[in-house]
């Protein structure tokens, strides 16, 4: 056996090979009562020994070491216990975490649940994978973020020390003869679009859709309140400060601070929102009610309460079904960002307009993107709006 020697370093000693000196890492721990030691060598330089021995003192003071005590944790164990430090660092809304749950439950724990991460082999991971893209027909988007998610786990075990090295990394995933998905609808079914959802929606429901045309996300649309809407001489604006999800359909915050943002409305968009909060109030009356500032506009008129957020997709599913024309809001925001740039909106200007914080996020909307006037709406709208 290699001679070790102690170093200047607690816990960290070095021993020669012949391709030079080698360094290595022990550590001992005590969990529930039982002793336990890290022990890792192969690291070339005192730097890299030292940075993981900190990573250890970290995961024991921090009481996360304990997975390494378990020799066969499965990938359920760990997943549980990786969502739990995900959720006490509030590192997870309530909606990534249903969506991300769903992910696992459905796609990762049916198929590798049991099996100890250790044993978790890149073959059969592949042809998993394979499965799901060409057996199961789903779409390559879909399985690239399960992969994600299950790198994303694996990886944070190697930095827990659990594991020695994420075996599945660098998979590639391409699903043959697929067809890159459309994200932007074209003027002309745009149009197209349009005219069949005016004709065959109620003013109401017309006027949460014709609100996706101005970049606005569903959420922000399902979470608009009375006191959000401002009428001016100069035009009428929304205030966004709230957005409505799934997990919080008594509305939250802006996904991002920089989400917060006035918009311009056309005098279509105004006259629309106009007629909705007096719906909204009419609503209200019907069950003996007001409507406050800081209710929500968009209400169901049978019930009285607020839309869920997915109505707008069902709005849009029957009008997609009844033009032939593919929409969602989500591609409404592709469109609007795409037609503006292509109007010749200042990049700057417009990730500012929809919400980013960084226009690399808005040039990954769009298709097109010239330097162009601050006005976005007045430009955008010669296109979008007629």
């Amino acid at each position: 056996m290699t001679k070790r020697m102690k170093t200047n370093y607690p816990n960290i000693y070095k021993y020669e090979t012949k391709k030079g000196t080698r360094y290595q890492v022990r550590r001992a721990y005590v969990i529930n009562g039982v002793p336990g030691e890290f022990d890792k060598s192969g690291f070339k330089t005192m730097t890299a020994a030292r940075a993981k021995l900190r990573e250890i003192e970290e995961f024991i003071e921090n009481e996360e070491f304990g997975m390494i005590s378990i020799p066969k944790i499965t990938l359920d164990e760990y997943y549980q216990k990786y969502k739990e430090k995900r959720i006490f660092r509030k590192e997870w809304t309530a909606d990534s975490l249903s969506s991300i749950d769903s992910h696992y439950r459905n796609h990762l724990s049916n198929r590798f649940g049991q099996t100890p991460l250790k044993k978790i082999d890149r073959h059969s991971y592949e042809l998993y994978l394979n499965e799901m893209l060409h057996v199961e027909g789903l779409a390559e988007e879909s399985v690239k973020t399960y992969h994600h998610l299950m790198c994303a786990i694996l990886n944070d075990a190697v930095r827990c020390g659990v594991l020695e090295r994420n075996r599945l990394s660098y998979v590639k995933i391409r699903k043959e003869g697929a067809k890159p998905k459309t994200k932007n609808i074209d003027l002309a079914n745009y149009n197209l679009f349009m005219d069949k959802a005016k004709e065959i929606l109620t003013k109401q429901n017309y006027a949460m859709l014709y609100l996706t045309t101005f970049g606005l996300r569903r959420g922000e649309i399902m979470g608009l309140t009375q006191k959000n809407v401002v009428f001016r001489p100069d035009g009428t604006f929304i205030r966004v400060l709230l957005t409505c999800t799934l997990k919080r359909p008594d509305g939250k915050g802006t996904k991002t601070p920089s989400s917060e943002r006035m918009i311009a409305l056309t005098e279509e968009g105004a006259a629309l929102l106009e007629y909705s909060i007096q719906e909204a109030r009419d609503i209200k009356a019907d069950f003996g009610q007001i409507l406050n500032q800081g209710d929500f506009i968009f209400l169901n008129p049978k019930r009285g309460v607020p839309y869920c957020v997915t109505h707008l997709n069902r709005i849009m599913s029957y009008v997609s079904e009844e033009s032939g024309v593919k929409a969602s809001p989500h591609m409404m925001r592709h469109t609007f960002t795409t037609q503006a740039s292509l109007a010749g909106v200042n990049g700057r200007a417009l990730a500012d307009y929809l919400g980013h914080k960084k226009t690399s996020m808005t040039e990954h909307y769009t298709h097109a993107t010239e330097e162009g006037s601050q006005k976005v709406i007045q430009i955008a709208s010669t296109r979008m709006h007629g």
